[in-house]
């Protein structure tokens, strides 16, 4: 399926018939089918709106300029509309997670409950700030992606001195190796830049308005550990919980998801979740 947005196209997959609806976005570099299998595990109890992200899966997007949160929530307004449904639970992946809890905080969108899944934007990336926010970053970032060998050699030094931790280079190191995947790396980074979590106005936000937290994180990733959690929790106590899975940073694996289900299924600070 896919929606029209001035000019643009989002494809998106609609899954499960449950009466409870579900808007769902995944990570970088992946697609709506990402949350297939959790959402095939609550079929019954919601619908799966999931969408492949500007500039990832289906979508068919030209990144003329940065996307802004305003553009994602009329985005989501037009979904609303075309299935007429008047409120819904958000949730995001790693990336999705940054978009979604930008969302909960700044946006007027009828909002049930939040699910984020190793949530990205909760810990400052200087890195990430520095390519994005700063006009001699980015140009340091595009020619980065374009000549990459100075940096790869910084990145395997700092590896022989045991400064980077094996998990987070060999991630890092994928994405680096491919000219292709060295160029999304510089539009996406830039396109998605204005999605920024403020975590005061995000927990004021859900608390005035009574929205459940559902946080999930992986007992062994490196790569948004579960420290970058922890204060959402401890400022919103009534209103969150965490839930650590037995997992690295890939939550969303089939082997894990029946876990998730059956947190989600339990209230909120349940005795087991």
């Amino acid at each position: 399926m896919k929606i029209s947005f001035r000019n643009q196209y989002l494809h998106y997959q609609l899954i499960g018939n449950g009466p409870r609806w579900v808007i769902a976005l995944h990570g970088y570099g992946e697609s709506g089918i990402s949350f297939h299998s959790l959402a095939a595990e609550l079929s019954r109890e919601f619908t799966f709106i999931c969408p492949d992200l500007p500039l990832h899966g289906k979508s068919v997007w030209q990144a003329a300029s940065p996307f802004a949160p305003k553009d994602l929530e009329e985005i989501i307004r037009l979904l609303m509309q075309e299935h007429e449904f008047n409120s819904m639970v958000l949730a995001g992946y790693s990336m999705g997670g940054r978009l979604v809890s930008c969302l909960a905080a700044n946006s007027r969108l009828p909002i049930e409950e939040l699910w984020l899944f190793a949530p990205d934007g909760f810990h400052r990336n200087p890195w990430y700030w520095i390519a994005t926010k700063t006009g001699w970053g980015n140009r340091l970032f595009k020619f980065t992606m374009q000549q990459p060998q100075w940096f790869l050699k910084a990145m395997k030094f700092s590896r022989s001195l045991k400064l980077l931790h094996p998990g987070i280079y060999k991630f890092s190191i994928q994405f680096l190796l491919q000219e292709k995947a060295r160029k999304d790396l510089y539009e996406r980074w830039t396109f998605y830049k204005n999605f920024n979590v403020n975590k005061v106005k995000l927990r004021d936000q859900l608390i005035t308005n009574q929205i459940p937290l559902r946080q999930f994180f992986g007992k062994f990733d490196r790569i948004i550990p579960v420290s970058h959690g922890r204060w959402m929790e401890e400022n919103n106590a009534d209103l969150s919980t965490t839930i650590l899975l037995n997992s690295g940073h890939r939550l969303l694996d089939p082997a894990i998801t029946p876990n998730i289900a059956a947190a989600i299924r339990l209230p909120i600070h349940e005795p087991g979740a």
